[in-house]
């Protein structure tokens, strides 16, 4: 018989920060994991930097397949806006073939006041 694999979506907890990065959280964070079977396969965390802006760290290390990643980063997204975050920064890994695509995709635009590869996005 053939098992069911389910993904489930859930907030993040600082020991899921450790476990993934083996570190302690960044003080003002929040994150987001799916899980398959009891194994956390993606990530998606915010933290607020010095100068009050929202960055955003998403890790898919585990391969989870990409159209369901990008499905779970809109979820995370829209909870941030209803949060009323006014604005999302993301540096794009551009060693991953495809990132700045992937993330023009979900909605992030080359940022005006960063130069290179680090991409923002407003609602």
């Amino acid at each position: 018989m053939v098992g069911s694999v389910s993904t489930i979506l859930r907030r993040a907890s600082d020991d899921d920060y450790r476990a993934l990065y083996g570190k302690e959280p960044p003080a003002d964070w929040v994150g987001w994991v799916a899980e398959r079977d009891g194994a956390v396969v993606a990530a998606a965390y915010v933290w607020v930097d010095q100068f009050a802006r929202c960055w955003c760290g998403i890790d898919n290390a585990r391969a989870m397949p990409l159209l369901m990643l990008h499905r779970m980063l809109r979820d995370v997204f829209a909870a941030m806006q209803q949060e009323s975050i006014p604005a999302l920064y993301c540096l794009c890994d551009e060693r991953i073939p495809a990132a700045s695509r992937w993330l023009f995709r979900l909605g992030f635009v080359v940022g005006q006041d960063y130069p290179g590869s680090v991409c923002g996005i407003g609602w």
